[in-house]
C-alpha cells in the first residue's frame, strides 16, 4: 500500500532516531503543526543490534551537560537552551526526572588564569574557580546534570510517539527516495494517515526533510558530507553509587579523562578523542588506560573498606567494579555543527513535476549531542517554518 496525501498538516520527515534526530522530532510535533516521521535503521531499543556501536552512537555518549563555547556562537545558543531544558526536565517532580542526576561538576582546565571568562557560562549560576593543585590550572565547579543514555533515549521515543509521532525503520540511501514517494518502509509504529488494515509499504513524499543522520551524513546521497568523519569514543562503565560528583581533565593532548556518575549508581569512566578511528570494539590498553588516569584523579572510586586499609589504590581494585565498557564513533564534522537549510528540486508525484523541497541539516555535533540537542532542535524548527514559507 502507497500512502495517500490526504493529510490535514504537512508531513515532515526526520532522518536520524538519535538524541539529536528524536529531540529535533519533538520539537516538531509537539508544535501541533505538522505530522512527523522519524526514519532510522537503528532505535533506542535495538540494544543487541550487532552495529549499535558504529551506527548508533547516542547510546555510548558519556552524556553531561556541559560545554564552555565561544560566546555569541550558534554552539552557546544550543547548549544554553539544552541546559535550561534538561535542568528543568531533572526536576524530582518531572516524569523525566529518572533519566538524570543532578551532581556538582569539578572541571580541571590547563588555564591557568584565575580571570579567564572561558569557563564562566551564565547558565551557570553558581561558578566557583580556583587553582588546581600545586596551583598549576583551574578549577572550575559548576551544578549540573548527567544524563543515563539507556533511560533517556526510550523516554525521548516514548515522548514523541506520545505525541503522535510516527516511527518507521528503514534505510534512507538518498534523499530522492523520500522526495519521490520510493522509500520503502520495513516496520512502521504509529501511522497518522487513516486506519487501514492494509500494511503501509511506501511514504507520500513529504512537505520536508530533516536531516540528523550524524555519521551516516557522509554516505546518505543527496547529501555526501565528506568533511564527515568519525571521533572514536571508549569508556569503561562501574557500579560505584557513593560517587557524587563528576569531574573532567583536560589533557595536554587535546582529550579529556572524565567521571561521570548517574542515577542508577553507574559510574562512566572515559575518555578519548580520537579523529578517523573506524575501530568500533574496546581496546583493551585503552581501558587499563582509562582506569589508571581516573583513579589518579579519584582515588575514591575504590570502595571505602579498600581506602581505610591504608594501601594506596590499583587498577585492579577499580577492575572489580567494572559492569561494562563501550566504544561509539562520535559524528565529527571539520567546520563544526551543520545547522542550515537548502531548498532542493526535486520530482514530485506521480507527474514527477518539479517543486522544491526543504532539506534541514542537523548534525556534526561529535561530543557535545546532548550537551546541544534542545537547542539544536529549537533552530532547525525556525529554519523549517522559514523555508515553508518560501516554497
Amino acid at each position: 500500500m502507497t500512502e495517500t496525501s490526504f493529510q490535514v498538516l504537512p508531513h515532515i520527515v526526520v532522518i536520524g532516531a538519535g538524541v539529536i534526530g528524536l529531540s529535533t522530532a519533538i520539537k516538531i510535533q509537539e508544535g501541533g503543526r505538522y505530522t512527523t516521521t522519524v526514519i532510522s535503521e537503528l532505535f533506542p531499543e535495538d540494544v543487541n543490534h550487532p552495529e549499535r556501536s558504529s551506527k548508533y552512537t547516542s547510546s555510548w555518549a558519556g552524556a553531561i551537560q556541559t560545554g564552555f563555547p565561544p560566546k555569541n556562537s550558534l554552539l552557546y545558543r544550543a547548549i544554553e537552551e539544552t541546559f535550561h531544558t534538561m535542568w528543568d526536565l531533572s526536576a524530582p517532580d518531572n516524569p523525566a526526572a529518572h533519566c538524570f542526576l543532578r551532581v556538582p561538576l569539578k572541571y580541571h582546565a590547563l588555564d591557568n588564569s584565575e580571570e579567564s571568562e572561558a569557563y564562566k557560562m551564565p547558565w551557570y549560576a553558581d561558578t566557583k574557580v580556583s587553582h588546581g593543585p600545586d596551583q598549576k590550572g583551574m578549577v572550575i565547579q559548576v551544578n549540573t546534570v548527567t544524563v543515563e543514555p539507556a533511560r533517556y533515549l526510550p523516554y525521548l521515543m516514548t515522548r514523541f510517539r506520545g505525541a503522535g509521532g510516527r516511527t518507521v525503520r528503514g534505510t534512507v540511501k538518498h534523499l530522492d527516495q523520500l522526495f519521490q514517494g520510493n522509500f520503502e518502509v520495513e516496520e512502521i509504529h504509529g501511522n497518522m494517515t487513516q486506519e487501514s488494515t492494509e500494511k503501509l509499504t511506501r511514504l507520500s513524499p513529504p512537505e520536508a526533510v530533516i536531516v540528523c543522520a550524524g555519521l551516516g551524513s557522509r554516505i546518505l546521497g543527496g547529501v555526501e558530507d565528506s568533511s564527515m568523519h568519525p571521533v572514536r569514543g571508549q569508556t569503561v562503565f562501574i557500579k560505584a553509587p557513593w560517587i557524587k560528583v563528576a569531574q573532567m581533565k583536560e589533557e595536554g593532548d587535546g582529550g579529556e579523562t572524565y567521571i561521570f556518575p548517574r542515577r542508577s549508581g553507574e559510574v562512566v569512566l572515559g575518555g578519548i578523542y580520537t579523529p578517523n578511528d573506524w575501530f568500533d570494539q574496546p581496546r583493551t590498553e585503552i581501558k587499563d588506560d582509562i582506569l589508571r588516569r581516573t583513579l589518579k584523579l579519584c582515588p575514591e572510586l575504590v570502595p571505602s573498606e579498600v581506602l581505610e586499609e591504608g594501601n594506596p589504590p590499583t587498577v585492579d581494585d577499580l577492575k572489580k567494579l567494572i559492569i561494562g565498557e563501550g566504544c561509539g564513533l562520535r559524528p565529527g564534522r571539520t567546520g563544526g555543527i551543520r545547522l542550515e537549510v537548502d531548498l532542493m528540486d526535486s520530482k514530485y508525484g506521480p507527474d514527477q513535476s518539479s517543486r522544491k523541497t526543504p532539506v534541514i541539516y542537523n548534525y556534526g555535533h561529535t561530543g557535545l549531542g546532548y550537551s546541544s540537542s534542545w537547542g539544536s532542535a529549537s533552530r532547525a524548527l525556525e529554519l523549517l517554518e522559514e523555508a515553508l514559507v518560501k516554497v
